[in-house]
């Protein structure tokens, strides 16, 4: 199986952010695996970092709609193998959630959550269901076919006050499912200087899916600093840009558990 390269990573966040948090009750049930996708092995207490994204939809027959919103991921605490990060990212767009933040309780070995919390800070988290994962049989039962092209660079871009040396993928592609057709065309900028850094894959630069034409081997290690999307399907567009706007080290623990 080919590796997770941030792009891929960077994109499920973005979905999370954009989607998810906007419908979610106050009181979610957590998936175990939700942070499995970054490496906690490095990470010390107190670095953090602040995305904004900006997005605008184009529908036909709906007024434009800018959206803007930021939100925080921090680790507040190490204690032995359990890793404490605190995260606006699921509460910041629902209006009935958005001056909390939510703790979740990490096994550093396993990746999983093992407790969550949620709440305002200085006061004390109600404690969430934390439900086991599930697998995902046959793939969900969707077919996902996806063709074009990949190039991987580098670059070194501002972000955030900052400059970052970036391992840089555009990717242009067309996305089947379910009989439906849209094209996007994304760039991913990821830097191994990020604290939440992605887990890496193999070393075999080798893709998985041949239709997916790759200049260059992507490492797909470090975590994302930016990302620039451009999809169109049928009846709509949009245009997403998510970028750090701030980090640090000296992040404390918000909630009390």
């Amino acid at each position: 199986m080919m590796r997770k390269i941030s792009i891929a990573v960077g994109s499920l966040a973005l979905a999370l952010c954009s989607s998810t948090a906007m419908a979610q009750m106050p009181d979610m049930e957590i998936p175990e695996n939700m942070m499995s996708s970054y490496d906690l092995s490095g990470l010390k207490g107190g670095e953090w970092i602040e995305y904004e994204t900006t997005s605008e939809m184009v529908m036909q027959g709906v007024p434009p709609n800018p959206q803007k919103s930021s939100y925080k991921i921090a680790c507040v605490g190490v204690e032995g193998d359990t890793v404490y990060i605190e995260s606006s990212q699921m509460t910041a767009m629902n209006p009935m959630t958005k001056d909390e933040v939510q703790m979740y309780a990490i096994d550093k070995k396993t990746g999983n959550i093992t407790k969550a919390w949620q709440g305002k800070a200085g006061a004390a988290g109600r404690e969430l269901k934390v439900k086991k994962a599930e697998p995902v049989a046959n793939g969900g039962g969707t077919t996902v076919d996806q063709s074009g092209t990949a190039k991987v660079s580098k670059e070194t871009i501002k972000a955030g006050g900052q400059d970052w040396d970036c391992e840089k993928i555009d990717m242009d592609l067309v996305t089947k499912v379910a009989g439906t057709e849209s094209k996007s065309k994304t760039t991913t900028w990821s830097s191994e200087s990020v604290a939440f850094k992605f887990k890496g894959g193999d070393a075999s630069g080798t893709p998985a899916n041949d239709k997916i034409k790759w200049e260059g081997k992507a490492e797909g290690k470090g975590g994302m600093v930016k990302m620039v999307s451009d999809m169109a399907g049928q009846g709509y567009s949009m245009k997403t840009v998510m970028e750090i706007k701030a980090s640090g080290t000296d992040a404390k623990m918000s909630l009390k558990k």
